[in-house]
């Protein structure tokens, strides 16, 4: 089999699958059976103390620290860290 039609088969199945959609007759929105969610609302004194809680001592000792240190660098974070404990 040619390349070419190898494209046109691998084309043509996308094509079976993707359709277009007529934007313009979609049916209405169903509505939903769960109440509606009130939003969230994050302040940084709310999140300061929630964070004061965490023990990092029990929470670092809980990961594989040469793991931690990899992504830590995967994600540019390079160097001493100084963690109060």
């Amino acid at each position: 089999m040619r390349l070419s039609e190898k494209a046109n088969l691998v084309s043509n199945y996308f094509k079976s699958v993707f359709t277009k959609e007529d934007l313009q007759n979609m049916p209405p929105e169903a509505t939903s059976l769960y109440a509606d969610i009130p939003p969230i609302h994050f302040s940084t004194a709310g999140i300061m103390k929630l964070l004061q809680k965490v023990d990092c001592k029990i929470a670092f000792d809980s990961v594989p620290h040469q793991r931690l240190l990899l992504k830590l660098r995967y994600y540019g974070i390079r160097g001493i860290l100084k963690v109060p404990l």
